[in-house]
């Protein structure tokens, strides 16, 4: 989501390598409160649960594995 431009001053100079440092180091690639994939279709249900196609399981809302 880009910075809106009346807001750009409460943000670093660096924004954008400090954001990505942060989605792809170390969050490797997903969310890191409940795991979902970045950038990727994900199937929810409406409980919360969610299909995770990497390991082909189902998975919580907070990320942790149904199997």
């Amino acid at each position: 989501m880009p910075i809106r431009t009346e807001h750009r001053f409460y943000y670093p100079i660096d924004w954008r390598e400090l954001s990505a440092m942060v989605r792809f180091g170390r969050a490797g690639s997903a969310c890191e409160g409940c795991g979902h994939p970045h950038g990727r279709v994900v199937y929810q249900l409406g409980n919360g649960r969610w299909w995770d196609a990497q390991i082909g399981a189902w998975r919580d809302g907070k990320g942790k594995s149904l199997t």
